[in-house]
């Protein structure tokens, strides 16, 4: 691609993000256009500015990142989307597969040098997909994986979804309004996920999340 490519950033943390921004244009071939610290305003702003790729973390302070892609993959299919995510790798390796299958490409932890995510922004940015180098490492050799990544293959998406936005302490009624159902299903959710994890209550799920590096814990 020979023109300026059009990033919108997301992330909570505003030294990170001034960290990722500032080093993302010095190449000159791209530019941070909008930058936000949550997850309410990311479809909104994707519209308002239809960047070329969106780079933000699954796990948001105010929206399921899974949810936030869906949305702006239904209303921008040009638009790349980069994955960038402290999570555990046991624990997103299920959470991409979600993402994957609503037409994210690029996928990028933290731990990996910035120039990876320079050649992640690239890469997308032509409709090509791209994995960092230890979440490729990672796929290659399933012998690796944690328990946990196994049981969680097992969620159906919705499930999954549920646990991921009950690990930052949503209520029923504030999933219910993000996913667009019922209270009542998803007290059946979330019922369902407690007892495939084993445990009882909201205090449990919040010790089992921090245990696998699921939940950041400023969130708390």
């Amino acid at each position: 691609m020979s023109e300026m490519i059009r990033v919108l950033l997301v992330e909570d943390h505003q030294l990170y993000r001034d960290a990722i921004k500032n080093s993302l244009q010095m190449g000159g071939a791209i530019e941070v256009i909008a930058e936000v610290g949550g997850g309410e305003q990311v479809v909104e702003l994707a519209l308002q500015h239809k960047p070329d790729v969106v780079v933000m973390d699954v796990i948001l302070p105010d929206m399921d990142g899974i949810d936030a892609a869906d949305c702006i993959h239904k209303h921008l299919p040009d638009c790349g989307i980069v994955i960038v995510t402290a999570m555990a790798l046991d624990i997103f390796h299920r959470a991409m597969r979600s993402l994957r299958s609503i037409g994210v490409q690029g996928f990028v932890s933290k731990n990996s040098a910035i120039e990876e995510l320079h050649a992640a922004v690239y890469a997308v940015a032509d409709n090509e997909d791209f994995l960092s180098k230890d979440i490729r490492q990672y796929l290659l050799y399933p012998d690796r994986r944690n328990e946990i990544s196994f049981i969680l293959d097992e969620f159906p998406d919705r499930e999954f979804q549920v646990l991921l936005m009950a690990t930052q302490g949503k209520c029923n009624k504030d999933i219910s309004i993000l996913l667009l159902l019922s209270e009542k299903t998803i007290s059946t959710y979330r019922t369902r996920v407690y007892d495939r994890l084993g445990i009882v209550n909201e205090m449990q799920l919040i010790h089992w999340a921090l245990h696998h590096n699921l939940v950041k814990r400023h969130y708390l």
